[in-house]
């Protein structure tokens, strides 16, 4: 079993949430993406046997009562949190920094702008980060210039240009990276030439064309490259293939 996947130690824990549900809680023997679960809803009391990894899934607005609940979780109770919809901003986000052991963050189609509110720093376990649909600026990616283990980050449609990946270009640890539908042109993939240890890009629905394809082929680890809707060509292709052979690129509208 990997350190992606791996089960919690036994005995058991009381999670305390509102007594209105905040959403739902699912249960599983490790914290990898395999299938989870459903326990019922988040709401109550609720006891959970360690052996089994929770995740949390946050879909009502969390009021300032609330907060007290979230911050009574212990560095253990919690492996995978997800907060889904508009209804989560800046100005609500609620305090998650016991988490200490948390392993994945879903910030997944929220008003969310800046993750200096999330405490990253406070969270060194931290292996996946997916903030797809929701409006990330620049500004607010600085954070991820300071943690050492996210080995997936997901940016889909968010508000992010070329010049935001000087702060991902430092996340060592990257082996899966999501650019999608986010303004990249070729110039801004030159920040990336570090992540040796990349082994996803997706670049689809972004402006790179062959002239970033230099940069992507020194990406020496890459082994899936998504690049739906860009403008590189069958030969710009073929140039990335020959000089990482075992680079596999998935891509239906290559001139």
């Amino acid at each position: 079993m990997t350190e992606l996947d791996r089960p919690i130690e036994g005995g058991e824990r009381e999670l305390r949430f509102p007594v209105q549900s905040i959403g739902l809680l699912y249960l599983n023997e490790s914290d990898s993406d395999q299938e989870w679960e459903c326990y019922g809803e988040a709401q109550g009391l609720i006891r959970i046997p360690n052996r089994k990894c929770v995740r949390l899934d946050v879909t009502r607005a969390v009021t300032e009562e609330d907060r007290s609940f979230f911050i009574s979780f212990g560095k253990q109770d919690i492996q995978i949190l997800q907060f889904s919809g508009p209804q989560f901003t800046n100005d609500n986000m609620p305090p998650i920094t016991t988490l200490t052991d948390l392993r994945r963050l879903r910030l997944i189609s929220t008003k969310i702008t800046d993750l200096n509110i999330i405490g990253l720093p406070s969270l060194p376990e931290l292996i996946e980060l997916n903030l797809a649909h929701s409006p990330i600026n620049c500004e607010g990616l600085k954070p991820l210039r300071v943690t050492n283990k996210i080995e997936k980050l997901i940016l889909f449609n968010n508000k992010i240009s070329g010049y935001c990946l000087n702060y991902i270009g430092k996340m060592l640890s990257l082996r899966t990276l999501s650019l999608r539908l986010n303004d990249i042109s070729d110039d801004g993939l030159g920040f990336l030439k570090e992540l040796y240890n990349l082994r996803e890009l997706d670049v689809s629905d972004t402006r790179i064309s062959d002239n970033g394809l230099t940069h992507l082929a020194k990406l020496a680890s890459l082994q899936k490259l998504y690049a739906e809707r860009t403008s590189l060509s069958s030969s710009g292709l073929y140039f990335l293939t020959t000089v990482l052979p075992d680079c596999e690129v998935f891509q239906t509208n290559a001139s």
